[in-house]
């Protein structure tokens, strides 16, 4: 990462998965935290943008959910999973078209949300924005994502997974509010109440909370 750049701050513990699956891969991205700072340095490297929710860190992100599941997988889906999670690098700059097509639908989709909540002055608002298009860009590496896995291991799950999340919006938006607040309560608990006034810090917080 760029030293110049604030590390994203720890987050808490991943929450409790009801599945045994579930519950397995959460365990292993919490055992392997090690791993995903070492994939965020190596996709930080050339990249413009440090920030919790720049391409790089998606990318980083991604990179460790395709490694935890190979790590969990089932002997039937282990082999393709692992190669999935070998090659996804290169598959993500094979399809950059596809990501680019995802994207193109943010900016029309934040700007029918920000006007849907806030009204038509809510898009004059840069803040207001900000917020709802870095959602949103993170909603489109995300579908990105599940279909070269799809592909990868001859599913066909991307659209149950998008409608899951899309059911779940509420349930989404209190783990991103409860993983902020563990994280600046961390923070206030080590460093007092005050290094939470720097707002800038506040936000990359908030940043990582959201990816995470």
């Amino acid at each position: 990462m760029d030293p110049s750049t604030p590390s994203p701050e720890p987050g808490p513990p991943l929450p409790r998965a009801v599945s045994p699956v579930s519950q397995a891969l959460l365990g292993w991205m919490q055992q392997n935290g090690g791993r995903l700072h070492q994939l965020l340095d190596e996709e930080a490297v050339g990249a413009d943008d440090h920030s919790p929710v720049s391409d790089a860190a998606i990318r980083a992100h991604l990179r460790a959910v395709a490694e935890a599941l190979a790590a969990i997988a089932a002997p039937a889906t282990r082999d393709n999973l692992e190669s999935f999670a070998r090659e996804l690098p290169e598959r993500i700059d094979a399809n950059q078209d596809r990501l680019e097509h995802q994207l193109a639908k943010v900016g029309d989709a934040a700007a029918f949300e920000v006007e849907l909540q806030f009204g038509k002055a809510g898009n004059n608002d840069p803040l207001v924005r900000k917020v709802i298009e870095r959602r949103m860009r993170v909603d489109a590496w995300h579908r990105f994502f599940l279909g070269l896995l799809d592909e990868a291991v001859g599913t066909d799950h991307t659209a149950a997974t998008i409608a899951w999340f899309a059911d779940n919006q509420v349930r989404l938006g209190d783990l991103i509010v409860a993983t902020d607040r563990a994280a600046k309560q961390a923070i206030a608990a080590r460093e007092g109440q005050e290094a939470l006034g720097d707002s800038d810090r506040v936000n990359l917080i908030g940043q990582a909370a959201t990816l995470q």
